[in-house]
């Protein structure tokens, strides 16, 4: 299973223009891992699609966002919500076992198509 953790700066606003929430405003960015239920489902699929450094506005219908419950007492039920989204940071840890046993984070990425075999020789 593959984990995804995104860091964001966001601005949130109703269809007229209230705002209720940016994490601007608070002075740190926001942190969420993608795909957990940790944020809205619009949030999950948005951010996946965005590249470091990206700014963009994402209109969300409300069975993406929080349907007809809402979160009170900003979001009211139903709503279409909007957000200004700059993507500071989306890293990717691949668990490579598949066991939750060993995860790998690219730092850096390689060239090249070729991947070492069982007894080949790695050298540094």
């Amino acid at each position: 299973m593959n984990k995804v953790f995104s860091k964001v700066h966001y601005a949130g606003t109703l269809l007229d223009g209230t705002q209720f929430g940016s994490s601007r405003d608070r002075g740190t960015p926001f942190k969420c891992k993608l795909g957990q239920g940790q944020v809205i489902k619009g949030w999950d699929e948005g951010i996946k699609t965005m590249k470091k450094e990206e700014k963009a506005l994402f209109t969300i219908p409300p069975e993406m966002a929080y349907g007809e419950s809402g979160s009170p007492p900003t979001i009211p039920p139903n709503a279409t919500l909007q957000f200004e989204v700059e993507l500071l940071s989306l890293v990717s840890v691949k668990d490579i076992c598949k066991d939750g046993g060993i995860f790998k984070k690219i730092l850096v990425e390689g060239e090249g198509c070729q991947n070492p075999k069982d007894l080949d020789e790695v050298f540094g």
